[in-house]
């Protein structure tokens, strides 16, 4: 067993990164989807700076299990932070989550297939040399693809107001911490190099903590209670609002949330990643309706849709209302009547 600096430095970084990933999970507000998702990743980090660390003072005979471990958690990183990406920008993924984690799957049929091999070799250092390699470029271009991501959508605003900052610092730390990864493995009989993963770890959550606590209000989305009554107090310029109310209509456009029947103001904006009360500012002083009344017109054209479309004939009009979102046959008619001057029945009567 060797402690050092770097290790005290280390176990330091492991300890923060575990109580800020605790803080972030459990804020409440109108931010916990991309909280979450950096509650996650920071503690996936520390487990690997944990690791690190720990082969770093001998804590174990074992490097090759602790080399394993290391590398297995940093097949994490990419996926989750594409994730984190998608909440911070409000963008749903075009495929599902899981296929991301499809390389770690490979890498641990790798390892099974070559346990034996592992266990009972000299060199297994130099056996992992190519595909540790490789995991840690692929993970690169994983950071780097997150970035061009994030800076495709650089004219949006709103990426300064929640966890803009953070992401940006955080996918520039990890493509530093990757590329510290291939340095250490690549010339680990310098002695040097042994420091430079648990130190960059470290520097990573000690930075991301320091912006966590300056942007605190911010993760936790909570406004004045001027901002909440008005909004004089708001962080949204005008153009920021158009901005947000452009990403909205493409979101209600793209994604048809408004087929749920349990569709509010909360969940409008935990899609959009923003605080209660800027979607307010946006649908009242942009597009000038309130929630309800914009949510039940996308509900009213997707009716009329059904109404028109020859495969759903057989449906009763209280069941199309239900098919667009609706809640109550009560509350269909009345919202149909409102937006077209007419009763579902009479639209499809005047089809015949």
């Amino acid at each position: 067993m060797s402690f050092s600096i770097t290790t005290i430095f280390g176990f330091f970084g492991v300890l923060q990164g575990l109580t800020l990933a605790t803080a972030i999970a459990t804020l409440g507000g109108d931010n916990k989807p991309p909280n979450r998702a950096l509650a996650v990743i920071l503690l996936v980090l520390s487990g690997t700076i944990l690791v690190v660390i720990s082969d770093h003072a001998r804590l174990t005979d074992s490097r090759l299990g602790l080399i394993l471990i290391e590398y297995t958690l940093a097949l994490l990183h990419g996926p989750l932070l594409w994730n984190y990406v998608s909440t911070v920008l409000g963008q749903r993924a075009s495929t599902r989550l899981w296929p991301h984690f499809l390389p770690l799957l490979l890498w641990l049929l790798y390892l099974a297939a070559i346990s034996v091999e592992l266990v009972g070799g000299e060199s297994w250092e130099w056996r992992l040399l190519p595909p540790i390699t490789a995991l840690v470029t692929y993970l690169v271009g994983y950071t780097i693809a997150a970035a061009v991501r994030v800076w495709r959508a650089r004219n949006d605003e709103l990426v300064l107001i929640t966890h803009g900052l953070v992401l940006r610092t955080l996918i520039l730390l990890l493509f530093t911490l990757h590329l510290a990864q291939i340095v250490r493995y690549v010339f680990r009989e310098t002695g040097w190099f042994t420091n430079i993963v648990p130190l960059t770890g470290t520097v990573i959550i000690i930075v991301i903590s320091a912006l966590a606590f300056r942007q605190s209000r911010l993760f936790a989305g909570h406004e004045s209670a001027a901002t909440r009554k008005k909004y004089g107090a708001s962080e949204l310029s005008s153009e920021q609002a158009k901005q947000i109310a452009t990403r909205l209509l493409t979101m209600m456009k793209r994604d048809q949330p408004y087929l749920n029947e349990n569709l509010n103001a909360p969940e409008l904006a935990a899609r959009l990643s923003i605080p209660k009360a800027h979607l307010s500012q946006v649908l009242n002083g942009v597009l000038n309706t309130p929630v309800r009344d914009f949510i039940n017109q996308y509900r009213v054209a997707a009716a009329i849709d059904f109404i028109k479309d020859p495969a759903m004939q057989h449906l009763t009009v209280e069941e199309i209302g239900y098919a667009a979102g609706f809640r109550s046959r009560s509350g269909f008619h009345t919202a149909f009547k409102r937006e077209t001057g007419k009763t579902p029945a009479e639209i499809r009567s005047g089809m015949s």
